[in-house]
């Protein structure tokens, strides 16, 4: 009785120390995003974070799962770069359970006073293991 409660006592201890020790390993996923302002409507195909052609005043949604493959919480941040920050609709800190997915939405809305051009940039998603006690 004593040997199986140090071998489980050891157990824990090993795999405590594995997730102490990999609680600050993260990763980081970088995802290419455009939008093009136009004064006229066309079609275009939107594949992954391209929004397409929109027009001043419109808005369109795209939407990323993303999936916590560990045993601990995942701490999320979004950060964006090219696109004006302000144009983005997103929540920008959040947290993802252990072995859960969550729908990451964008939402680019574009002001009526922009300049027409093409807009590209980045959003970098930031994942990082969280141990809560």
């Amino acid at each position: 009785m004593r040997k199986t409660a140090l071998i489980i006592t050891l157990l824990a201890i090993f795999f405590l120390s594995i997730v102490w020790i990999s609680a600050e390993k993260g990763q980081d996923l970088l995802y290419n995003l455009s939008v093009e302002v136009s004064n006229v409507t066309m079609l275009s195909p939107t594949p992954d974070l391209n929004f397409g052609t929109l027009r001043k005043g419109e808005s369109a949604t795209k939407s990323i799962t993303l999936t916590n493959p560990f045993l601990s919480f995942l701490s999320i941040n979004a950060t964006f770069d090219g696109v004006p920050e302000e144009w983005a609709d997103v929540n920008r800190d959040f947290f993802i359970g252990p072995f859960m997915s969550k729908k990451f939405y964008i939402t680019i809305s574009i002001p009526e006073d922009s300049s027409v051009g093409i807009y590209k940039g980045n959003v970098l998603i930031k994942a990082r293991r969280k141990l809560i006690i």
